[in-house]
């Protein structure tokens, strides 16, 4: 692999737990970002209170915070994150015999039943090749599976008999149908840094090739620029995002646009936690792959299901007492100055775009409307990608010829 164009960036992340009286104590884990090849150089400037204890989940070090009255934590760190390459190296690397069985293995999240391991063996037919086997899984992933917004449901079994599912669905059908075939993969949960414009939660896949390393796979953004294409690829939610639309990039390559908070799923619980009754906690019931789960409470099986970047356990005295601790978590990307003034620029030009429109319609006056038009058009060229710039560099010629017309009128 390959690791090019590096951007650093800060993150301030801040969580408000309110913590009811009846409710005993919380219990919050929360993922700090791990050093990889396509992150590196972190530095945690900040970490207020100070964690009850640093937990190390599967390589993945984790804040501990023990609460028993509402608290404000904040955690803030800077990165450097490099765009990714598929590269082959000249010499086999290999996963130690305890790596492999952790991604192989049959989890809540990611199962490997009959059903699985059959479409496997469908969607590969003779191939032999394990890059070009996982390539024809994530092919038939995006071509199949259809993004849905988050829900209540979660899993690769879920995903796979609605024919929907949000990124993190979709990993799990990614990593489930590799490790059908015995090639190891995980899920990895991060952010998206799109500084400092839209942001959000986002999750992918790894899968391990032996002359590669950890492949990284997005089938989710695959499956919407491939719904974009449909629409000549102009204004996708996508291009918002500043995204490639070449085809099949997001298998093997990644941008330099997020951040990785935990790599892998389904975490032992570095605490015993007692039983409960689920039907004492409908508030936060989801399904996953067909079983009822709390969000909120640590899994009858003692697991953390995933970080992203945290999560929180509660007890209560009382447990038929409908009370629940609430959150509100806000991330904070501090980008590099050149990038804010281009994304605000972008912006403001668009909104005065209205403004002089009217100018334009009842005053004849169609200055201020090429002027904002010009600086919107030259950012969206910087900013975007695909179809799009090809769809404003249209218009940037267009307005340059109707100002050198009016100049020369």
């Amino acid at each position: 692999m390959k690791f090019l164009n590096d951007r650093r960036i800060e993150i301030s992340h801040t969580i408000h737990l309110k913590i009811p009286n009846p409710i005993n104590q919380v219990h919050l884990y929360f993922s700090l970002p791990p050093e990889q090849f396509n992150q590196r150089n972190i530095i945690i400037k900040r970490i207020d209170p100070p964690p009850t204890e640093i937990f190390n989940l599967e390589g993945n070090e984790v804040a501990f915070f023990k609460c028993e009255t509402s608290i404000i934590v904040s955690i803030d760190y800077e990165l450097t994150i490099f765009e990714t390459f598929l590269e082959r190296t000249e010499y086999p690397l290999n996963l130690i015999t305890t790596e492999y069985k952790t991604f192989t293995r049959n989890q809540q999240l990611i199962q490997i039943n009959d059903e699985i391991k059959t479409l496997a063996k469908n969607i590969i037919g003779y191939e032999k090749e394990p890059l070009n086997q996982a390539k024809l899984i994530y092919a038939w992933i995006t071509e199949n599976i259809s993004y849905k917004k988050p829900s209540y449901n979660f899993g690769n079994l879920s995903a796979l008999q609605s024919k929907k599912g949000d990124c993190g669905d979709m990993s799990f059908l990614f990593v489930s149908l590799c490790r059908a075939l015995k090639i190891p993969a995980r899920a990895i949960f991060g952010w998206w840094v799109i500084a400092p414009g839209k942001t959000g939660p986002h999750a992918w896949a790894e899968c391990f090739i032996e002359q590669y390393g950890w492949i990284p796979v997005d089938c989710s953004v695959s499956s919407l620029i491939r719904k974009a294409k449909r629409t000549l690829g102009l204004f996708s939610g996508i291009d918002f995002y500043g995204l490639s639309k070449k085809k099949n990039y997001y298998f093997g390559n990644l941008d330099n646009k997020r951040v990785i908070y935990s790599i892998g799923s389904e975490f032992d619980a570095p605490y015993s936690y007692p039983d409960f009754m689920a039907e004492h906690y409908k508030k936060y019931k989801m399904d996953i792959n067909r079983k009822d789960y709390i969000w909120g409470k640590i899994s009858q099986a003692n697991k953390i299901l995933w970080l992203q970047p945290f999560f929180i356990h509660f007890e209560r005295e009382d447990e038929t007492n409908p009370v629940y601790p609430s959150f509100r978590s806000k991330l904070t990307i501090i980008a590099p100055i050149h990038e804010r003034l281009l994304y605000h620029s972008h912006i403001l030009s668009g909104i005065a775009l209205f403004p002089s429109i009217i100018g334009l319609v009842f005053f004849h006056n169609p200055w201020f409307f090429l002027l904002s038009f010009l600086i919107h058009s030259t950012s969206a060229l910087l900013l975007w990608k695909g179809g799009t710039r090809v769809f404003y560099l249209l218009a940037l010629i267009f307005n340059f010829y109707i100002m050198i017309f009016l100049l020369s009128s």
